[in-house]
């Protein structure tokens, strides 16, 4: 910060400038609040009516740190020698993080921090009304009052928060300044002072459960609308000073009552639901990334801050030979900062939020029906075929872990499953400031609930603002408590009562660099860098990186777990870095901190993740190989976008943005996801040669097969195959400098999905979302990773049942959207074969002729038949959430879909759809109630692959008379493009209707 920082203040009463303590104190006695003028004697405002200051009960910096009083004694002849040896590599990192602005809110409010008075153009309407007039006087005369009262704790209490979440006091730009807190620091707090306390008022029981519904719900709403903290203390005292307002036209004494006791701070309202960190902080040294409890480092009664620098005390090889070698770190783990009494304290530079797995499971559990949720898996893989894969449950890893030892685990309704993710997102946007986040996913819930935000387990915040070079310091906790789950078991509440449960950490889900450092992988480049074999990748000194050719997975010599181990310990008790590099070279790994785990494969529990590997690296990679060889031009791009624009598909799928031309610069694996499967061989077809066209149509062969929610081995085996065709060709047409390590680990992509199933269950996009919604959180733009923490956690304030019925349902997320689907009640949801069915409005009451009935006959194949003349009717339906609706509709992109039709699979253009009553004579089955299409069917093309599949080319003619279809024989959806095809000799040019299909 390069504001120059205040000791003294100018005082209209001595009319000179005075030390800051000096100021506040003749403020305290010689200002009159009501008045706002200052006398020389004390006047209306009495020494004793002014609230007494205090230390104990305020509510200090964020992470549980008592503020140093201005009286207390000072360790002066350590201050400014220490301050002086402090490094000064943190100065750039810390520019990047103090000066990025922050973000906008979705709720535009004129607000100035000092008077929180409404903006006066904003009120120019309203000069005439004696009401608001008083209304903003009250807001002025209340805002005052709080800056008054903050001024006056700031004599005792010299440090404070900015916009309530600021950990410490921010690091100064130059890192042998000792920082001040000045005047214009405290201003900004006024807002967010979390020092101020709850007024001792007697709060009855109802009125105390009214407040508490009241605070909660605010807290709630920040937490969805992601709101800062200073504009929900706006909110709350514009609530408060409406009311007062309201009163004086309308008096009431009981309400007068309460509305004084409504909060006016983000302090008073937290204190209110009893709201406090429920998560631990770890000193972080940036250096070497180890990390130490408080306690560790910080002796004497207030823990909150030391008296003197504390240097890192890691030794990286405390056996090296030579003695210079086993040298500390010695990095500085402290900021000086300086108080206007003359105080130097040291504040921590870094820190690590960890929250235990315990709490974090606690809270998922004790919702209702989620202990419930848990057990679902077991009535489905009883009945699931042993060749199909629909969900992690079907894997072999969790087959595996239904007993260890003879005993019982997964197959034990108490015990549980973790998925490990570690991933770094730089919240700042542009500012190269990367934050570290470590997640644990509950697998025992059922696949539809585990990605959720608020069963998600958050588990820690890595501070930036660069990626540790080693993860076992930061992991250790969780290894810790890992063990504890493991070993000997944990007590844990859910919402039917206490239960004893043990738990096993299955899998680690991280991109390839993260992957690598979590589980003591050596880097991808090196000479074994693949995490599954032991397949070598020499050095080409001619292109400068290594050959990762050869395709041959079949002679690939997989890792042993016995041996990794061994390798990591030997790794471990290295003397010095050279003998560590040896080994690395030697058998591609290191030492991980989860080998510690005695029942972790590393071999089988690092997966490779499908949305880098396939999405975002060999599809991204290979355009950029084809514009570097030259085989696409700019102004085939440009033709590309125009195709693209011209698809007509669905409303859920995602658009291609307007980037191709461009260079597809800045898309998103979703988008990339698109592009291979439903735009690129329609596009591609006529500008690539046809030996690259068909390697590229391996690829998405195989992305088709894999990209399902369901698979089954055999079609697993198929998109393998369809893999190595395309590495071996990729390697033929192009020289090895254009091969990529992930092409190598496409082929290991099988193992992953026989261990844990469809790369549906185990893929990234869940966590990058998550990533987003932290990053999109409002923070003052220091100390964020404690920020982030917080406002994760408080997500839990968003769904739990705390609230009545009546006020929890507003804070749903879909209240908030305000979509035209929230208007409407739904008529009713069927469950038709594992499709869940729901009709958009309007639905109109309807009959069938004749005609209709013995056309739906003849659908159900049945000779005894019953089907009801009455009718539901409507243009739309969801299925599966996906709507689905009629050409002449406002849904008429939705209505082109694929059906089973016997044997064959048929384009067909939906109409309308109709539910009828059915029932079998012949049986005695109950009626029951089905969903009907009603379509006209596409004539097929003789060149139906001409494009190749998954794309499909149809006759742009369609069958004269239309026929109903059942809603379970709907296959997919699909994007439609009609356009002009040049088939060359065998046909010309010709109009056909190109698709790609969608799955539900």
């Amino acid at each position: 910060m390069d504001v120059e920082r205040q000791s003294y203040v100018f005082c209209p009463h001595c009319n000179t400038s005075l030390a800051r303590g000096t100021y506040f104190r003749h403020k305290k006695i010689f200002y009159d609040l009501k008045e706002k003028t200052w006398s020389k004697e004390i006047g209306k405002v009495r020494k004793e009516e002014l609230p007494e200051p205090q230390v104990e009960g305020t509510d200090g910096p964020s992470c549980d740190f008592d503020i140093v009083s201005a009286n207390e004694p000072s360790d002066i002849g350590q201050s400014m020698d220490t301050s002086a040896t402090l490094a000064r590599e943190d100065q750039q990192s810390f520019q990047a993080e103090t000066n990025v602005d922050q973000p906008n809110n979705d709720i535009q409010m004129h607000f100035t921090p000092a008077t929180a008075v409404l903006d006066a153009q904003a009120l120019s309407g309203f000069e005439q009304s004696n009401l608001f007039d008083s209304f903003n006087c009250d807001l002025e005369d209340c805002a005052t009052e709080i800056s008054e009262q903050t001024r006056e704790k700031a004599n005792i209490q010299e440090l404070h928060e900015c916009d309530s979440e600021e950990e410490f006091p921010s690091e100064s730009e130059d890192e042998d300044e000792v920082n001040v807190v000045s005047e214009g620091e405290e201003e900004q707090n006024m807002i967010e002072d979390f020092s101020e306390r709850m007024e001792n008022i007697e709060i009855k029981d109802d009125e105390g459960k009214l407040l508490f519904l009241y605070a909660y719900f605010l807290l709630g709403f920040q937490t969805i609308a992601k709101l800062s903290n200073a504009t929900l203390v706006l909110i709350l005292l514009f609530i408060v000073t409406f009311f007062e307002a309201v009163l004086k036209l309308f008096p009431n004494q009981a309400m007068s009552a309460l509305i004084r006791k409504l909060p006016k701070t983000y302090y008073q309202t937290k204190k209110l639901v009893a709201l406090k960190d429920d998560f631990e902080k770890y000193i972080y040294c940036k250096r070497c990334a180890s990390i130490y409890k408080f306690q560790e480092l910080i002796s004497g009664v207030d823990k909150s801050f030391a008296k003197r620098q504390i240097f890192c005390k890691y030794v990286a090889f405390p056996n090296h030979p030579h003695s210079g070698k086993r040298r500390p770190c010695n990095y500085p783990l402290f900021k000086p900062y300086r108080t206007s009494a003359g105080q130097t304290i040291f504040y921590p530079k870094n820190i690590f939020c960890y929250k235990k797995i315990k709490s974090s499971l606690e809270t998922i559990l004790m919702r209702q029906g989620n202990f419930e949720k848990c057990q679902k898996w077991r009535s489905n893989i009883n009945i699931t075929h042993c060749d199909d894969l629909n969900d992690f449950y079907d894997g072999n890893i969790w087959k595996k872990f239904q007993e260890v030892k003879s005993l019982p685990f997964l197959s034990n309704s108490q015990n549980f499953a973790f998925m490990l993710n570690i991933d770094f997102f730089q919240p700042f946007g542009h500012t190269p400031y990367s934050v570290g986040a470590i997640y644990l996913s509950l697998q025992n819930l059922p696949r539809e609930e585990r990605f959720k935000p608020e069963n998600i387990l958050l588990v820690g915040i890595i501070p930036g603002p660069k990626e540790p070079a080693t993860l076992n310091f930061i992991l250790q906790p969780l290894i810790e408590e890992l063990l504890v789950f493991w070993k000997d078991g944990i007590e844990l509440k859910t919402y039917s009562g206490q239960i004893f449960a043990r738990a096993a950490l299955l899998c680690v889900a991280c991109d390839s660099p993260a992957a690598r450092k979590v589980s003591g992988f050596v880097n991808f480049n090196a000479y074994r860098g693949c995490l599954k074999c032991l397949k070598t990748f020499p050095y080409i000194a001619d292109i400068h990186k290594p050959n990762y050719g050869g395709f041959d997975s079949d002679n690939w010599l997989k890792r042993d777990r016995k041996l990794l181990l061994s390798y990591a310990d030997k790794w471990k008790n290295c003397c010095n870095r050279a003998e560590q590099k040896k080994l690395e070279h030697q058998y591609g790994v290191k030492y991980s901190v989860l080998f510690e785990l005695p029942y972790f494969d590393p071999n089988r529990m690092v997966i490779i993740d499908p949305m880098h590997n396939l999405l975002l690296g060999t599809a991204k990679h290979m355009l950029n190989v084809w514009k570097e060889t030259g085989k696409i031009k700019p102004n085939d791009m440009e033709l590309m976008q125009e195709k693209v624009d011209s698809f007509v598909g669905p409303s859920d799928v995602g658009r291609i943005p307007l980037k191709m031309a461009s260079g597809f610069s800045s898309f998103t694996a979703d988008q990339w996801k698109n592009w291979t499967l439903l735009y690129s061989l329609a596009c591609l077809k006529p500008i690539l040669p046809l030996r690259d066209f068909r390697c590229w149509l391996n690829f998405v062969k195989a992305c088709h097969i894999l990209c399902s929610r369901k698979i089954n081995l055999s079609k697993a085996a198929e998109a393998h195959d369809w893999l190595t065709k395309f590495c071996k060709e990729a390697e033929s047409l192009y020289s090895t400098a254009f091969l990529t390590p992930n092409m190598h680990l496409h082929l290991h992509l099988l193992e992953c999905i026989n261990d844990f199933g469809p790369i549906y269950s185990f893929w990234l996009f869940a966590f990058e979302r998550l990533n987003g919604l932290l990053g999109g959180y409002p923070t003052n733009n220091r100390s964020i990773e404690v920020q982030l923490m917080r406002k994760f956690c408080m997500l839990d304030i968003s769904v739990n049942s705390s609230l009545s019925q009546e006020f929890s349902v507003l804070l749903k997320p879909g209240s908030l959207r305000g979509s035209l689907s929230a208007c409407y009640k739904p008529v009713g949801t069927d469950d038709i074969e594992g499709r869940l069915v729901m009709p958009l409005p309007p639905v109109l009451e309807s009959s069938l002729d004749d005609r209709m009935k013995a056309s739906i006959i003849e659908v159900l194949h049945q000779d005894q038949v019953d089907v009801g003349i009455l009718c539901s009717k409507c243009k739309a339906l969801k299925i599966n959430g996906c709507v689905v609706g009629s050409f002449e509709g406002r849904y008429h992109a939705n209505s082109h879909v694929l059906a089973n039709i016997g044997t064959t699979v048929k384009l067909c253009r939906i109409n309308y759809f109709v539910k009828v009553t059915v029932k079998v004579s012949l049986h005695e089955t109950p009626v029951q109630h089905l969903w009907f299409a009603n379509v006209n069917f596409y004539i097929a093309d003789e060149f139906k692959w001409w494009l190749g599949k998954p794309s499909e080319i149809w006759s742009t003619s369609l069958e004269i008379y239309s026929s109903f279809v059942p809603i379970q024989e709907i296959s997919s959806r699909v994007v439609w493009l009609q356009t002009d095809i040049d088939f060359g000799s065998r046909r010309g040019l010709d109009n056909v209707l190109v698709i790609s299909p969608v799955t539900f």
